[in-house]
């Protein structure tokens, strides 16, 4: 009887990992835009936008690493800066229409951990996804 009791806890242990991952993926654990668009911009005019990122049901987002790429084009005049939660568009576009991107996010594990609420050590690795892709247009009017 004991040796069933003990299968069954060893059983059930290595099941908690794998439950774990399975809830990742079920609600959604991976990196998001907070944005779903960004405002237009004048011509020959200071611009300015901010797109967030966070990870979706993730309170310790801070402790990830995020890495963007931008493909696309952007107005000549604006350029893209980083930070590690969210990028900034900044400059004073020169050319007027619409411009279309796509920003992707990587987010990865930093080389440090935390702990959870209840005490417990986290790695930081429990991600169902760790990239997200978001097209974005930024629409530049003459006044």
């Amino acid at each position: 009887m004991k040796y069933l009791i003990l299968s069954l806890a060893i059983f059930l242990s290595g099941c908690d990992i794998i439950l774990d991952e399975v809830f990742d993926c079920l609600d959604n654990d991976g990196p998001e835009f907070k944005n779903d668009h960004i405002p237009p911009a004048v011509l020959n005019q200071v611009y300015y936008a901010r797109i967030n990122a966070a990870i979706h049901h993730e309170p310790h987002d801070n402790a990830y690493n995020y890495q963007y790429s931008l493909s696309g084009d952007l107005p000549r005049g604006v350029s893209l800066y980083t930070s590690n939660r969210y990028v900034e568009l900044r400059g004073t576009p020169v050319e007027h229409g619409s411009f279309y991107f796509k920003l992707t996010v990587r987010v990865t594990p930093s080389s440090y951990s935390y702990y959870d609420d209840d005490d417990s050590y986290d790695d930081g690795d429990n991600l169902c996804t760790t990239t997200e892709s978001k097209n974005f247009v930024l629409s530049v009017t003459v006044i």
